[in-house]
């Protein structure tokens, strides 16, 4: 594999790119690299890594050496996460990056019904359709007359996080796919067998939403092949687009309701903040069995799986096994609206349309008894400035232990627990753990 390098002639001032292979490359120092023979050479070259930040007028200088038709045909070829970070880089690069043709490319390669598009739908722009996008959602579903089921669901969306939330309902008219751009994912539930027109046209519209780099949470009473018309058909289900095999759905009977139980994939971004769920009297789901593709998050209490995840060409689908109004509707029989099941709902949806609307929140916690917790503390150590004078220096030292009741706040530790945890640990080991040893002067 060959190794790109930028180097920049000290002589004339000018960038160059120059190819070396990963056993010509010489390691001289933390931060720069240069190649074996550079040290016998006449001009003086300095080699920057790609760990390097490029000082401003540098880059622009780089950047005028090409043109810009070039760059940002380059430009248009990187992930979206690292386009935004060019963005950062200069003001040439964020003017780039923020070019209509790279926001059109970005589109066509996500979207790619849209590749044939001369001018955004809905919006002026094809950043400002990106954007806008990226936080706009959907609630599929019905009937009409149990309203109060999508006022219920669109109001915990928007309690979990999401604002941009925009109820459809399927019962007299199917969504189309050019309708379904607006929106990053759809959340779809059925209530009965009338929730929509037609229940393969349903699927139909789905499936090539997902196919076109849609994102769509299905729930209870969707994947019941019990249900005509709430059952979602045609192409979603002969493509195998259900992660969850449709199946008659189940309940228990007024009996103990089902609450969160194994979470397999505790990282994952559907389970960020979440802590419990109670199925609610009846709990209702669907007992089928996961596609073989399917990735399985979380299970019930009883076993069967609670939350599921499939990727289909450049969509994804998640299934969440239950129905998702809550027991505000006055129906005890649906999940306790005092657990998690609107944070899980508004976290698959983020998730599946790639949104970062639903981003992980650092929260304080406090530790119990012989918990194991690394920390990050500042110490003072002394340290000899460019005239030779000893002057203090701070820094962070990480030191991982088992210690009762040891709160971080801010970075710092109270002088309380110090005492504590000197009492713990040792005077002698404390002390070398929060400091350096001053160095002798001369």
């Amino acid at each position: 594999m060959q190794s790109l390098r930028l180097l920049k002639s000290k002589s004339h001032g000018n960038l160059r790119a120059t190819k070396y292979s990963n056993d010509q490359i010489m390691r001289c120092s933390d931060d720069s690299y240069l190649p074996p023979s550079s040290s016998s050479s006449a001009t003086t070259t300095t080699l920057y890594s790609s760990n390097d930040m490029i000082t401003t007028s540098t880059l622009c200088d780089f950047v005028s050496l090409l043109p810009e038709e070039i760059l940002l045909y380059v430009l248009s070829l990187i992930d979206v996460n690292d386009l935004q970070a060019s963005c950062l880089v200069s003001h040439v690069w964020r003017r780039l990056c923020e070019d209509e043709f790279i926001y059109r490319t970005v589109c066509a390669k996500r979207y790619p019904c849209l590749s044939s598009e001369l001018r955004p739908p809905y919006e002026p722009t094809w950043s400002s359709y990106y954007k806008a996008r990226q936080s706009r959602f959907a609630v599929i579903g019905g009937p009409i007359s149990q309203s109060s089921c999508m006022e219920d669901i669109t109001g915990k969306l928007r309690a979990a996080g999401l604002v941009n939330i925009e109820p459809i309902y399927a019962q007299k008219r199917i969504p189309t796919l050019a309708e379904l751009q607006r929106y990053a994912g759809v959340l779809v539930y059925s209530y009965n067998s009338s929730a929509f027109l037609d229940g393969g046209l349903m699927g139909d519209v789905l499936a090539d939403y997902v196919d076109n780099g849609g994102g769509v949470v299905i729930s209870v009473f969707t994947n019941c092949n019990n249900l005509r018309n709430g059952f979602i058909k045609g192409r979603f289900l002969e493509g195998n687009y259900h992660p969850i095999m449709p199946a008659r759905q189940h309940d228990t009977n007024g009996k103990r309701p089902l609450t969160l139980g194994r979470i397999h994939e505790p990282m994952h971004n559907i389970m960020n903040n979440v802590k419990s769920l109670d199925g609610g009297k009846s709990s209702f789901f669907c007992p089928g069995a996961l596609q073989p593709e399917a990735k399985l998050v979380a299970d019930w209490s009883n076993g069967v799986p609670l939350v599921v995840e499939l990727q289909k060409k450049l969509g994804q689908v998640v299934a969440l096994n239950f129905f998702p109004p809550s027991c505000d509707t006055g129906d005890p029989r649906f999940w306790q609206s005092n657990t998690d099941g609107g944070l899980i709902m508004a976290n698959a949806l983020a998730h599946v349309g790639r949104s970062s609307c639903m981003k992980k929140r650092r929260t304080k916690r406090s530790y119990s008894e012989s918990h194991k917790i690394s920390e990050s503390i500042e110490s003072d150590r002394m340290v000899r400035d460019a005239q030779g004078n000893w002057v203090s220096e701070k820094r962070a030292l990480v030191h991982s232990h088992t210690c009762p009741n040891l709160h971080m706040i801010d970075g710092s530790i109270s002088k309380k627990k110090k005492t504590l945890s000197a009492k713990i640990f040792g005077k002698k080991l404390f002390a070398k753990w929060l400091s350096f040893k001053k160095p002798e002067t001369e």
